[in-house]
C-alpha cells in the first residue's frame, strides 16, 4: 500500500513521487488529470511540519502570478495551484 497524498478532491491522482526536500517542506510528485489521464506535475509545500513555516507563503503566491504570465519551452507551464491541509500545491 502507498502512502501517496489523496488529491482526488482536486481531480489529481498521485502515480508517484518524484523527489522530496525534507528540510524545506516539499514534495515533488508524478501525477494524473483523473478526467483525462494527463500526466503531470505537482509541487507540494508542506508547512505543518517540523522545521517548516508559513514565512515562504507570500512569495510562493506572487511566484504563482509571475508564473502565470510565462510562457517559454524551457520554464514549466503553471496549470493550477490548490491550498491543502498542511500547506499547498502547484501544478
Amino acid at each position: 500500500m502507498n502512502s501517496y497524498p489523496d488529491f482526488s478532491e482536486y481531480s489529481y491522482q498521485v502515480l508517484r513521487e518524484l523527489g522530496r526536500n525534507r528540510e524545506g517542506g516539499r514534495i515533488t510528485w508524478l501525477a494524473a488529470k483523473v478526467d483525462t489521464g494527463e500526466q503531470m506535475v505537482i509541487k507540494q509545500f508542506c508547512f505543518a511540519q517540523a522545521g517548516s513555516n508559513w514565512s515562504g507563503f507570500d512569495a510562493h503566491q506572487r511566484e504563482i502570478k509571475v508564473l502565470q504570465g510565462l510562457t517559454h519551452p524551457g520554464i514549466p507551464r503553471y496549470i493550477n495551484s490548490f491550498a491543502t491541509s498542511d500547506g499547498f500545491c502547484l501544478v
